[in-house]
């Protein structure tokens, strides 16, 4: 169970520290409690959070639950399903089906013909042992909306791929300043070079002046 200010929801572990969820159920916060069906808890700061899909990426101070394994295996209506979420005090795993597949560009990607609630937001969509999706949203006839382990996929490598640009543009902003001092520097000793050269110059005017 993922805990949100007053809000819960649920998430998985796709790495010893890195969790899945939906967005919705973290967003506000800059941090979470993480607590397993054993009572077991521990601390998770919010990564990123996707602009575009209902998904959002945490990082753990430590492992407290199974670590499961994301699955791109195509969606069929008909596809028999398990979820697992925290709709109440506890851990709850329901099993169904697939309803409905949504095109990609749709705001989930299927449809799920199964018993959940609010808290299952952001628990995840097995088929097979495999976690295929996630759910996301209930709507008022009590029917869950997910999105597929593609949309889950995009939005782990958009966080690797802003990882990498904030690094660059890190090592890109030392350079520039490295650069910046040796240009100073340079000027410095150019601008040093200048003076000595003028007074020597005038110290030399004196001297013919003089005699």
């Amino acid at each position: 169970m993922i805990t949100c200010n007053d809000g819960t929801g649920t998430g998985f572990y796709i790495s010893a520290e890195k969790i899945v969820t939906a967005r919705h159920v973290v967003e506000g916060c800059d941090e979470a409690t993480i607590t397993n069906n054993d009572g077991k808890t521990t601390t998770a700061t919010v990564k990123y959070l996707d602009p575009v899909n209902d998904i959002a990426t945490l990082i753990a101070v430590k492992t407290v639950a199974d670590i499961v394994t994301l699955s791109l295996e195509t969606l069929t209506v008909g596809s028999k399903i398990q979820i697992v979420g925290t709709p109440i005090n506890g851990l709850v795993l329901s099993s169904g089906d697939i309803s409905r597949i949504y095109p990609k560009e749709a705001e989930f990607s299927f449809e799920l013909e199964v018993p959940g609630d609010f808290g299952n937001s952001g628990g995840p969509v097995f088929l097979d042992g495999k976690v295929v999706g996630l759910v996301n949203a209930k709507d008022g006839y009590g029917h869950l909306f997910g999105l597929d382990a593609t949309a889950i996929t995009d939005t782990i490598n958009e966080v690797q791929v802003k990882t990498k640009t904030n690094t660059v543009t890190a090592i890109i902003s030392n350079e520039g300043a490295l650069a910046f001092s040796v240009l100073l520097n340079v000027l410095l000793i150019i601008l040093s070079l200048t003076l000595f050269v003028s007074r020597r110059k005038s110290k030399e005017n004196s001297i013919v002046i003089n005699i």
